[in-house]
């Protein structure tokens, strides 16, 4: 008898196991894809990959470290300054936080927002002029962080490529 329910109970299982593997059969979405198109034998990753950190970046380095910071976040470089621009040889790579950290001396930091970052909103004249002034290195942040600093836009800007702008900073 016990027998009897024990293959009962397997034949109910099965059943069901059955009926389950049937139903993610029919909605398995996978089944109706199509074939990959294009060229599937080459990598994008490396084909659509224009980008090069360093051509990208502008070198600071000191004192046997150095970091990297985006073109143009660089706002103002003292003649004294120039030679901080170039790779010191056997440099160590360090992030941006800890170089400043190291270079407090010589490198100031102006927080900027994110419009001005884009050039819709222009510096106030007091930090144009503290930055022209300086005598340190002086680089562009963003929530602590470098960023590059477009150039200021035209007022007169038409409304046509005002859209175009922020179709193109969507991508």
């Amino acid at each position: 008898m016990r027998a009897v329910k024990s293959l009962s109970y397997m034949i109910m299982v099965s059943s069901k196991l059955s009926q389950k593997l049937r139903m993610a059969q029919q909605s398995d979405p996978i089944r109706d894809l199509e074939p990959a198109g294009g060229n599937t034998d080459v990598d994008p990753s490396k084909t659509n990959n224009p980008r090069d950190l360093v051509k990208n970046s502008t070198i600071l380095s000191a004192q046997g470290s150095l970091t990297l910071v985006p073109k143009q976040a660089v706002l103002h470089v003292p003649d004294r300054h120039q030679e901080r621009l170039a790779v010191e040889r056997g440099a160590k790579v360090i992030t941006f936080q800890q170089f400043l950290a190291r270079n407090r001396g010589w490198l100031r930091t102006v927080e900027v927002t994110r419009d001005q970052a884009l050039g819709k909103e222009p510096f106030a004249e007091a930090t144009l002029e503290a930055i022209k002034n300086s005598s340190s290195v002086v680089i562009a942040t963003y929530q602590k962080g470098p960023i590059s600093v477009l150039p200021q836009k035209d007022p007169e800007e038409s409304p046509e490529s005002s859209e175009t702008e922020q179709a193109t900073l969507a991508q």
